[in-house]
């Protein structure tokens, strides 16, 4: 998403939870409510993706995606580079953009 569209959602924001305060000022904000006014344009902000991957269909769809990766990456014998091959893979269909923007893992030290 980009800076423009995730501006726009947050003055929608804003303005509906202004217009249900002034139509309902003696009533509670639900927990939803409350995470939609402070917690969903930060998320989005920071992960530079909409929640359509924390809901329960998001899930399921993302399943189905590694599932289908996986029937690709099957013949990779090593299974971390078969990992690797379907995170990428997973990485390239659902956030081209972001693409060569994620480090390399750091290297633990080994205990003996």
């Amino acid at each position: 998403m980009d800076d423009r569209a995730i501006d726009e959602l947050d003055t929608a924001i804003t303005k509906f939870m202004d217009m249900y305060r002034e139509s309902i000022p003696h009533g509670s904000v639900p927990v939803k409510m409350h995470m939609l006014e402070y917690h969903v344009v930060p998320c989005i902000r920071k992960w530079r993706f909409g929640l359509g991957f924390l809901g329960e269909q998001g899930l399921e769809q993302v399943h189905a995606l590694f599932n289908n990766i996986g029937r690709t990456t099957c013949g990779i014998a090593d299974p971390v580079a078969r990992l690797r091959s379907t995170l990428t893979n997973h990485l390239i269909g659902v956030s081209p953009d972001h693409t060569g923007g994620v480090p390399d893992p750091v290297p633990r030290k080994k205990t003996t």
